[in-house]
């Protein structure tokens, strides 16, 4: 199933307009997109920015799919997402988003080396993750985590539970490697999703 905006609709609203315990309006932070594709629910992402006066990040090659791994590869030999799958056309995507103006910030590029182009006092409130490929969906959640605000919300799509492969397998290793646990899944839609301690002693590892 592919993602869209209404799967993640009630994990942004939570992180960017629910009052905390101390009664604060909302997580602080931007937003942020890791795999945009046509930007099905980015637009759903960057509309919230907009009329909350954030910045929502687009991250995407808008060229496909990177190499695959071997972590990529089924048992029986298949691949899902072999390279240059899944391209798209980026300036059907611009005119799609160009109504939010400098709220917007497009990076183009692949994960790991196009993150480098984002400042590194950004902050989040929201990441959505929709990798789909096993090294970038690793990669970005060991990218984002840290730069969580405490109370933010990361979702992930397309988890599987008993995968071995793809991002499934990539969220796995990761919550094992940062010690965290989930903190609720959507079946239906396959999403999984965690949310950044207020306590800052718990941190992923590098």
């Amino acid at each position: 199933m592919r993602a869209a905006f209404a799967h993640i609709e009630p994990l942004i609203h939570d992180a960017l307009f629910a009052k905390d315990a101390q009664g604060a309006f909302g997580i602080s932070g931007d937003v942020i997109e890791l795999g945009v594709w046509r930007g099905d629910t980015f637009v759903g992402i960057a509309e919230l920015a907009y009329h909350s006066n954030r910045t929502a990040y687009a991250v995407d090659s808008w060229r496909g799919m990177a190499p695959p791994t071997d972590r990529d590869i089924a048992p029986d030999g298949t691949c899902e997402y072999p390279e240059g799958g899944l391209a798209t056309d980026y300036a059907t995507f611009s005119k799609r988003v160009e109504r939010f103006g400098d709220t917007v910030r497009v990076v183009r590029g692949f994960i790991p080396g196009v993150l480098d182009e984002i400042d590194p006092a950004a902050r989040f409130a929201f990441a959505h993750v929709d990798l789909d490929q096993y090294a970038p969906t690793l990669l970005a959640l060991r990218w984002v985590w840290p730069r969580m605000a405490p109370g933010g919300i990361v979702a992930v799509h397309d988890w599987f539970f008993g995968r071995e492969i793809l991002a499934a397998a990539a969220v796995v290793d990761w919550v094992d490697l940062a010690g965290i646990r989930a903190n609720g899944g959507f079946s239906r839609t396959r999403h999984i999703w965690f949310t950044k301690p207020e306590d800052n002693t718990m941190r992923a590892k590098a």
